[in-house]
Order: C-alpha cells, then sequence, then structure tokens
C-alpha cells in the first residue's frame, strides 16, 4: 500500500477524524486516492493533494527519482542518496502548511517526510507553528538539520528523537533523522 503512514493515521483517527495526504509526484498521488477508495467506513477520510509542500505557493522542479519514487524530491534540492539518479523532471504545485489551513482543519500531528526540503516545509508554517502548535514528526536530513533546529526552538518547541522509547526521550538542541517536536 502506498501512504502507510496516512493510512494508519486514518484507522488512527477513525470515521469523525480527517487525514491529509500531500503528495506531489501524480503517480504516488494516483495511487493514494486508489488506496482511499478500499478504506472501511471506519476509517478517517483521507483528502490527497497533489502538490509538494514549500515555503511558498507556486510553481516548483521536481525531480522523479530514478531508484524508488519515495525518494523524489524538489529538484533545486539534493535529496538523497536513495534517489539513484532523477528520471524525469516535471513541473508541480508548490503549497505551504499555512495555506493547507484555509481549507482544512488544523492537525494535531503533522508527518514531514520531504527529501531535503523540511526547512522550507517548516518555514511555510508560521501560522500553524504559532496558533495551533501541532506535534511533528519528521525526517531531518543533515544539511538542514542546525536551521531546523532554530526554527523550532524559536517556536518553543522541543525537539526529541522519535526512534527512542517515550520514556527515553531528552530534549536535544539539534533534530536527530527521525526527530519529534511537541509544543513546550
Amino acid at each position: 500500500m502506498v501512504g502507510l503512514f496516512a493510512y494508519v493515521a486514518a484507522f488512527r483517527a477513525g470515521a469523525a477524524g480527517t487525514v491529509v495526504a500531500v503528495e506531489p509526484d501524480p503517480w504516488l498521488a494516483g495511487l493514494l486516492r486508489r488506496s482511499q477508495r478500499d478504506l472501511p467506513a471506519t476509517q478517517a477520510t483521507v483528502t490527497v493533494v497533489e502538490a509538494a509542500i514549500s515555503d511558498r505557493v507556486g510553481v516548483a522542479s521536481f525531480g522523479i527519482a530514478a531508484r524508488g519514487r519515495a525518494a523524489s524530491h524538489l529538484s533545486d534540492l539534493h535529496g538523497s542518496t536513495q534517489a539513484g539518479g532523477i528520471r524525469e523532471v516535471i513541473d508541480v504545485a508548490t503549497i505551504t502548511l499555512d495555506r493547507l489551513l484555509d481549507a482544512h482543519r488544523p492537525p494535531l500531528i503533522v508527518k514531514i517526510d520531504v527529501e531535503g526540503a523540511e526547512l522550507l516545509c517548516l518555514q511555510g508554517a508560521d501560522r500553524l507553528l504559532a496558533t495551533w502548535r501541532p506535534h511533528l514528526l519528521c525526517e531531518v536530513g543533515q544539511a538542514s538539520r542546525r536551521e531546523v533546529g532554530e526554527l523550532l526552538r524559536a517556536r518553543s518547541y522541543v525537539i526529541t528523537d522519535a526512534s527512542k522509547p517515550p520514556g527515553e526521550r531528552i530534549p536535544l538542541a539539534e533534530p536527530p533523522w527521525s526527530m519529534l517536536a511537541v509544543p513546550s
């Protein structure tokens, strides 16, 4: 199943909940929509937004990974070695997390896996982080760790390692690869 985290969230949220899955790759977005049709009525509806999360609303070049489409990334960024190169470049719409608030309920949890665009994603989330203060589960690449940490600390978030059991999580100065950030 494509969208494993989105559909686990739909199960956890139940029929009264909502899940918004953002996917810029049209092929993967189509698979997410197809999976939505197979969900039982006891699970939350998953709304698929076909766009890339960034720091501004617009259009950007998006590289489709040669090896695994989950490693596709905005072309202006390096992405990960998991991409195995780029098979094609397409134009995609970009949207901010704040702009999503105009059309969807504020989230309690935001899962971010944007292949190197973590800082751009969070820079487009001022209103979300200041007003709604969701928990953030994010893969943070080495290149943006310092800036992501500074941005979240400035907004009074506590950064921990999501890969550790809850009782072993301690506040960290710099985000680890698998970051959990919670409002203080």
